[in-house]
């Protein structure tokens, strides 16, 4: 069984879906309950129609005769279902400083993950690595569809619709939940593949680039093929840049998220919210996308309009959440202060610019002067609170009575036949803010919220189309040239497709002269990594079964009996000396630990296998750190 449920600060349930067992269970529980009948109307609610009903989905181990939901229930009656669960998360953290994580009951374990400004993410299944892998999906997408705007999830604002089409894609038929997982690393193989061909057409993608700096600002251009990046030229040749610094998890959300767009041929702009790897804080990026012939991708990537105050009204609404629960709200006062008055500033250049007042805007755009002393104002009255308000909680071992024992706990749980709670205890003394200064941040954070969507829609506003039609003509222009590469020359493109054929061998361990049947090299402290595996392989193994980590090997038994031999290493490998590589090697060889997963068919000697393992690793390693200059 699998199902999750997204839970609002309100207790409310906006969006729930799962499998056919979780269908059933919804079933019989609602039933139970008397708030289900099967012959009530259907009716639906929630963030969007389809999501509210788990009809559409399916699971793709579950039997064809397994009964299904035919009727649709509404939000509000899976939350009074779930109500006692979500309650006693929400007092045991309140009153113990504790985050009840895992719960198991009769049908699964339960899950519990807090997303940012107190919305709840709930996984109920029979697998908590999948179910993990899952929430950290579904984290990542409302991160870079929604990012600090989770709050208006529920409304139908322009901002949210990427929000929603990502929860609705759970709708799809079938959904499966087993691909729903986020990559940390950008898988290098198609791009060691094409080498030879991109590194002709880079010098291309470098004017397309100082083509779109005068008219967009910094950018990063990325040239990718079936969702794997392929090349990537920024505008700028500085390492402040932070196009250049995007964390590759929400790099290649995004590329996947581009890679089911319908059609890119006219070209499509949109914005989302991508993080620095140096900064949890993340950056509002306008992306635009069009094709290119041979069946490959250009995307541009600038950073919005109003970049640096949406940024900093980012940071406050972080800030805003955080200052309940921090160890030192000294601290966490003066670093609002410093925030607040980084967004007065960009309010008062707004307003000496004088470039964004339109009459008939409202709001805080249309009169910048006012923003700036509105925020400075909200903010003196929460300071003077926070400063005035602090009362300590009893501490850990006070705050465990009775009333929140154990045993009331699974009382409050008996509609899910809890049988064990697993909790993460905090021991640090916290400081509880009195329920006016509560209020006042409440109070605050709506009006942040609302200075930022306000940003975020002025910053798309009408000249978006303007900017994809800038792009468009820009690309055209660049790639419009006698010279004969890869995203020019039609006959050239054509020979690409033509050696596509080939990429399902690329790197097969035999073609290589190893005996694993698939592996996986990666560079953590590059973000890259190149796999390699087989359909079968995916069919015949359990994709929840994670490589060793005290050990150096494991043995797995696949769905066919059959068993293997899962080997995991890390090893110290040193730059490979090409271009600039040879200078930094006069000042000192430059290493990198790097880490490799192997797996063998049962049979392989360990020597072997560790032997094997410690020379792919050598060998891909330098193949990565060959191509990884045309894509960083």
């Amino acid at each position: 069984m699998f199902g999750y449920l997204l839970i609002s600060d309100k207790n409310q349930v906006l969006c729930y879906g799962g499998d056919g067992g979780f269908d059933s269970y919804l079933q019989s529980r609602l039933c139970a309950e008397g708030l289900f009948s099967p012959d009530a109307p259907s009716t639906s609610s929630g963030v969007y129609s389809d999501t509210s009903s788990t009809e559409s989905l399916r699971d793709d181990l579950s039997s064809s005769t397994e009964s299904r939901i035919t009727e649709k229930a509404t939000n509000p009656e899976i939350s009074h279902l779930f109500l006692p669960l979500i309650s006693m998360y929400r007092s045991f953290h309140i009153r113990c400083g504790d985050q009840i994580y895992t719960t198991t009951s009769d049908h699964g374990t339960i899950l519990l993950k807090r997303l940012k400004y107190n919305f709840l993410l709930v996984s109920i299944g029979n697998s908590e690595w999948r179910q993990y892998q899952f929430m950290d999906y579904m984290e990542l997408g409302l991160e870079v569809n929604l990012g600090p705007l989770l709050s208006l999830i529920g409304s139908d604002l322009s901002t949210v619709h990427l929000a929603s089409d990502f929860l609705r894609s759970f709708s799809d038929k079938p959904c499966s939940f087993e691909n729903k997982k986020m990559k940390g690393l950008l898988d290098l193989r198609r791009a060691i593949f094409f080498q030879s061909e991109v590194a002709i057409a880079l010098p291309l993608l470098g004017t397309l680039a100082s083509q779109l700096q005068n008219v967009l600002g910094p950018n990063r251009i990325l040239l990718t093929s079936e969702g794997d990046i392929l090349a990537s030229v920024n505008s700028r040749d500085d390492e402040k840049l932070t196009l250049k610094h995007l964390a590759s998890c929400d790099l290649n959300f995004l590329l996947q998220q581009i890679s089911a767009l319908e059609s890119t041929d006219h070209g499509k702009i949109f914005q989302v919210w991508l993080r620095s790897k140096r900064s949890i804080i993340p950056y509002f990026v306008t992306v635009m996308v069009c094709s290119a012939i041979g069946g490959l991708t250009i995307i541009c990537l600038s950073e919005a309009r109003y970049g640096a105050l949406i940024r900093a009204v980012a940071t406050f609404l972080v800030q805003l959440d955080r200052v309940e629960t921090t160890e030192d709200i000294v601290k966490a006062i003066q670093e609002m202060g410093k925030t607040v008055e980084a967004i007065s500033r960009h309010f008062l250049a707004m307003a000496a610019n004088n470039t964004t007042r339109r009459l008939t805007n409202g709001g805080f755009i249309k009169s910048p002067e006012q923003s700036s002393s509105f925020i400075r104002t909200i903010w003196r009255r929460t300071e003077a609170l926070l400063q005035l308000s602090k009362v300590n909680t009893h501490s850990p071992e006070q705050s465990r009575a009775p009333a929140l024992s154990l045993t009331s706990l699974r009382s409050a749980f008996s509609t899910l036949s809890l049988s064990s709670v697993q909790t993460q205890n905090s021991a640090v003394r916290r400081e509880k803010l009195s329920t006016r200064c509560e209020v006042m941040i409440s109070y605050v954070h709506r009006q942040a919220t609302n200075m930022l969507q306000e940003l975020c829609m002025e910053s798309y506003g009408k000249s978006s189309e303007k900017k994809l039609d800038l792009f468009m003509r820009a690309t055209y222009n660049a790639f419009n040239t006698s010279r004969k590469t890869l995203v020019s020359d039609s006959t050239t493109a054509w020979a690409a497709e033509q050696k596509a054929t080939a990429f399902h061998d690329f790197l097969r361990p035999m073609s290589i002269g190893f005996d694993m049947v698939a592996f996986s090299v990666s560079i953590p402290s590059k973000s890259i990594a190149v796999s390699y595996t087989t359909d079968w392989i995916k069919k015949e193994l359990d994709i929840s079964v994670r490589p060793p980590t005290s050990c150096s090997c494991i043995r797995i038994t696949g769905r066919s009996g059959a068993q293997y031999m899962l080997y995991r290493m890390r090893t110290e490998e040193k730059e490979p000396l090409s271009g600039i590589n040879v200078l930094k090697k006069l000042r000192g060889s430059r290493s990198f630990n790097a880490f490799a997963v192997a797996l063998f068919q049962e049979g392989i000697h360990n020597e072997l296998a560790e032997r094997q393992l410690r020379r792919l690793t050598t060998v891909i390693t330098n193949r990565m750190c060959s191509v990884y200059p045309q894509i960083n």
